[in-house]
C-alpha cells in the first residue's frame, strides 16, 4: 500500500513538473461576443451559493437618452421574483454601477419588455451592466433551450442625443444555446483531476492556443468528451494553451488535500454560445 501511494505522488509530481516547463506567460481577456460593433445581450452566471443570475449587458455604445427592448427567455427558464416581490423579476438596486433613471418593465408573454429614460440631454453612458435578474431552470430545461436574447421589436429602439435613433447602430447577438459546466473539467466526467491536466497539455503540445469563441463549434474535434468549448479553459482568460493545464494540476493537488484552489477551477459555469 505504502509503494502504491508513492508510486501515485511521484507520477502527480512529475506530470506536475513537466506541466510547469510548458507554462507561458501570455494573458488575454476573455469576451463572450468579440468584436467592437455595439451591442446589446444576456450573460449568465452562477453567484455565490449556487444562484442563476442573468446580466443584460451593453457595450461600445454611443450615450443613450432613451431606450426599449423585449427580454425573450427560453422555455429552459424562469424569472424569479426581485428583492421587492415584483414577478417581473429586472432588478435595478441602489448599489448598480448604471442609473437608468425612470423605467418600467413590462411582461411579455414568457419575456419582459423594459423601457428606461434619462433626462440628461446629453445621454448617459449605459455600457456595462444595464440590469440582472436571477432565474432557474424549468424541468424541461435542455442547453437549446436555456436561452436569453435581447432584441428591439416593433416598440423597442435606442434612442441618442437630442432623442436621434441610433437603434441600427446596435446589434442583437443571438443565444443559441448554453451549456454548464465544470471549470477546467476537459474530459467531461464531473470531476477534476490530473487526467484533465494531461488532456489539456497534450491539445496544447508545441504551444498550441486555441481562442475558445473560435472553437465554440468543433470544440469536440480536440476535447471529445467536455461540455462545452469553456470547459478546459482552466483560467477563463477566452483562450486555452498550457497555462490552463498548470491551473488545473494546481487545483487538483490542493484539493487532493482537502484545500480549497486560489482559482476557480472546480466550480459551476454556465457557457452562451453566440450566433
Amino acid at each position: 500500500m505504502k509503494k502504491t501511494c508513492k508510486k501515485i505522488i511521484s507520477m502527480i509530481v512529475s506530470v506536475y513538473i513537466v506541466l510547469m516547463l510548458f507554462v507561458t506567460c501570455s494573458f488575454y481577456r476573455a469576451y463572450a461576443i468579440p468584436g467592437s460593433d455595439p451591442r446589446i445581450y444576456v450573460d449568465i452566471v452562477y453567484e455565490n451559493g449556487g444562484t442563476i443570475r442573468a446580466d443584460v449587458i451593453v457595450e461600445n455604445m454611443p450615450n443613450i437618452r432613451t431606450g426599449a427592448f423585449y427580454l425573450n427567455v427560453g422555455a429552459g427558464w424562469t424569472i424569479l421574483p426581485n428583492n421587492h416581490g415584483n414577478t417581473k423579476g429586472l432588478r435595478i438596486d441602489s448599489d448598480d454601477t448604471i442609473n437608468l433613471g425612470q423605467y418600467s418593465i413590462a411582461e411579455n408573454g414568457t419575456g419582459r419588455f423594459l423601457v428606461f429614460l434619462n433626462t440628461d440631454d446629453n445621454g448617459y453612458d449605459y455600457n456595462g451592466r444595464l440590469c440582472y435578474f436571477h432565474i432557474e431552470r424549468t424541468s424541461i430545461n435542455n442547453p437549446m433551450n436555456s436561452t436569453l436574447n435581447c432584441t428591439f421589436g416593433d416598440s423597442g429602439g435606442l434612442y441618442g442625443v437630442n432623442f436621434v435613433d441610433i437603434t441600427n447602430q446596435a446589434v442583437n447577438p443571438v443565444m443559441l444555446s448554453s451549456y454548464e459546466y465544470l471549470i477546467g473539467d476537459a474530459d467531461g466526467n464531473g470531476i477534476i483531476d490530473a487526467r484533465d491536466a494531461t488532456k489539456i497539455l497534450t491539445a496544447t503540445t508545441n504551444l498550441t492556443i486555441y481562442n475558445v469563441y473560435s472553437i465554440r463549434n468543433s470544440y469536440t474535434s480536440i476535447f471529445p468528451d467536455a461540455a462545452c468549448a469553456a470547459a478546459p479553459d482552466g483560467n477563463e482568460d477566452g483562450v486555452i494553451d498550457s497555462s490552463d493545464a498548470t491551473v488545473v494540476m494546481q487545483a487538483y493537488m490542493a484539493m487532493s488535500v482537502g484545500n480549497t484552489p486560489s482559482s476557480k477551477v472546480g466550480q459551476i459555469a454556465i457557457y452562451e454560445v453566440f450566433q
